[in-house]
């Protein structure tokens, strides 16, 4: 049964670089992972850097697992009042409540969406997507989930059959 595992990728520190936490995280669960026929990121440093811990070679990267960049002033507002209330950015983009931040972070998780539905078209069995949280969960959503933030290194599994879902905590 083919797998689709997409996860968060592991801890940063406000640079948005991978901590050492982060790093030996990583390290210890790809010794629990399947081999994947295919891996794919983001193309932001912290998602490859996650992608070749957990596989041990350079990763695909596609803009599908990106995110959705808000305007600097929106992002700074963001940021400022994820600092202020000790929550995520996540989470502060949904206190935020601005339109077009939420418009860009739905149609990036569309495309999330796609690339996950084209990796399960695909021949080979298992693929990993490491992403960002601000895609991962509402993309979730398609499948029932909350949307609510995801820990690093966690998110789904999305079986081929009947597209269904698991939920594993690393």
């Amino acid at each position: 049964m083919k797998q689709i595992y997409i996860l968060r990728h592991a801890q940063t520190n406000s640079a948005g670089e991978l901590t050492e936490s982060g790093k030996n995280a990583a390290i210890l669960l790809a010794k629990k992972l399947p081999i994947f026929d295919t891996v794919v990121c983001s193309p932001y440093q912290r998602a490859i850097q996650t992608a070749q811990l957990l596989r041990g070679k350079m990763p695909i990267t596609d803009e599908r697992a990106s995110f959705y960049m808000a305007a600097q002033q929106n992002s700074d507002a963001i940021n400022m009042l994820a600092r202020q209330n000790k929550i995520t950015f996540f989470e502060a983009v949904q206190i935020f409540d601005n339109k077009d931040v939420l418009k860009g972070m739905y149609s990036q998780a569309n495309k999330l969406y796609e690339l996950i539905n084209e990796l399960l078209d695909q021949k080979g069995n298992n693929a990993l997507i490491i992403s960002h949280d601000f895609t991962i969960c509402p993309t979730l959503q398609k499948w029932g989930r909350p949307l609510v933030s995801l820990d690093n290194l966690n998110g789904a599994i999305i079986y081929d059959k009947d597209r269904y879902i698991n939920y594993p905590r690393h």
